[in-house]
């Protein structure tokens, strides 16, 4: 049986792939399946060697897309502290990563895009990240929630 951590980084490689595939399709970055599964990760298994890899992830994505590396790490470092702050104080749901990761999502639209990068950002370019935020971060939950289910027992 494969362990979790090697699911949850088969899943993010995967996750790079589906940002950098929807961000060339569309000509902008609508999805945050990485920075989703980074938070997944943060708020479940929080693993170092797996949150540095997939950080490194992050910053690869930044040079591609931005063309600078690690300019995403600048909001995502504390949100990590925060998560991994909040996970042990209340019990980790998926009301608290979608929370999260819509704070993130919302500092890389006005902090990094609009501030550092001085990109103009319409009302529905907003929109429109927040939802694929939300989106994302269901999709992650279901796809991790129904791979410990077998039947109506959950798997040990």
């Amino acid at each position: 049986m494969i362990q979790p951590l090697a699911i949850i980084a088969i899943f993010a490689l995967i996750s790079f792939f589906v940002d950098a595939a929807a961000a060339y399709l569309c000509a902008c970055m609508c999805t945050q399946m990485l920075l989703c599964s980074y938070l997944y990760t943060v708020t479940y298994y929080p693993s170092l060697s797996l949150l540095i890899s997939i950080g490194a992830l992050l910053s690869i994505q930044d040079c591609i897309f931005f063309g600078y590396a690690g300019i995403q790490l600048t909001y995502v470092i504390p949100l990590t502290f925060c998560s991994y702050a909040l996970s042990h104080r209340i019990y980790p749901n998926s009301i608290q990563l979608i929370t999260i990761a819509l704070i993130s999502g919302i500092l890389q639209t006005y902090l990094i895009k609009r501030y550092i990068l001085h990109h103009a950002i319409a009302l529905c370019y907003t929109v429109s990240t927040i939802y694929g935020i939300i989106i994302s971060v269901m999709l992650i939950s279901l796809i991790f929630w129904l791979r410990g289910m077998l039947g109506n027992r959950i798997r040990s």
